[in-house]
């Protein structure tokens, strides 16, 4: 049932259906199944194939977050970081990036690095933001590669190192990171000037 949800989600092999998809992650969740409890919470999130409901989807997340289900965690996470659907709460959201990292999903780890990074809930924290950045960055997230340039770039808890951040920068850029490229230029104009 899951697999088939997940053939119309993607389209494989069959016309994408976001309605179809519900339905088999519906009869897959109502049997337990935690993964798609995560994907009924993606679709309730997104509002795909359905009207958009933050409540529903935290419940989705919640339900398969206690079957020890990463991503679910890392989206109740986000849920309480932005305050969609619940009362905006930062140290809950750290708690389920957390639980979520502890867990090795990569996304945590990066949103974890955001919350010390800009002091959401959190004493402000660059050399905790750059831990999870470069443990994240190692596994391959490329918005962590960008952010981790931005700390080298303007000595965020560490010392300017231009050459550093342009192998961020760039290295996020070949990831396929869109503000990257753009970046890579303008450090590379702005190294060119000061060493004029």
């Amino acid at each position: 049932l899951y697999q088939m949800g997940d053939k119309y989600y993607f389209g494989n092999g069959v016309e994408k259906d976001y309605a179809k998809a519900r339905e088999y992650y519906e009869q897959a969740a109502a049997k337990g199944h935690a993964e798609a409890l995560f994907s009924l919470g993606v679709l309730y999130r997104k509002g795909q194939g359905v009207a958009q409901d933050y409540a529903k989807a935290r419940e989705c997340f919640e339900q398969a977050a206690a079957k020890g289900h990463a991503g679910a965690l890392n989206n109740l996470g986000f849920l309480y970081r932005k305050g969609l659907g619940v009362a905006q709460d930062y140290a809950k959201a750290r708690h389920c990036y957390e639980q979520a990292a502890a867990k090795g999903d990569v996304i945590a780890l990066y949103n974890l690095g955001v919350l010390y990074d800009n002091g959401y809930g959190v004493a402000q924290d660059y050399a905790k933001a750059r831990h999870c950045y470069e443990q994240a960055a190692a596994k391959g997230n490329v918005t962590a590669l960008y952010n981790l340039a931005y700390l080298y770039e303007f000595g965020q808890g560490v010392s300017i190192n231009y050459a550093k951040a342009l192998e961020y920068y760039q290295k996020a850029a070949d990831g396929g990171d869109e503000d990257a490229p753009a970046k890579v230029a303008e450090l590379r104009e702005k190294m060119r000037r000061e060493s004029e």
